[in-house]
């Protein structure tokens, strides 16, 4: 029988105002009004036989907005 295995994830970022020009109305755009800084993970691998593999829940929080890059590296 296989044995089935399951990702569980969660990502948070912050936002943050983006201060732009007045955009052109005669061309098609895009209205940029705010930056999603990511700011922490957390993440579950599961097995359906907890024998095969038990899971660990591993959970970050980014101290600065250039961390959360690097953390699972």
């Amino acid at each position: 029988m296989p044995n089935l295995s399951y990702l569980y994830a969660d990502f948070e970022a912050v936002t943050k105002p983006v201060h732009t020009c007045q955009p052109n109305p005669e061309h098609s755009y895009i209205k940029q009004y705010q930056k999603h800084i990511p700011s922490s993970f957390c993440y579950n691998i599961k097995c359906s036989d907890d024998t095969v593999y038990e899971g660990k829940l591993v959970t970050y929080t980014a101290e600065n907005e250039d961390s959360i890059h690097c953390a699972a590296v």
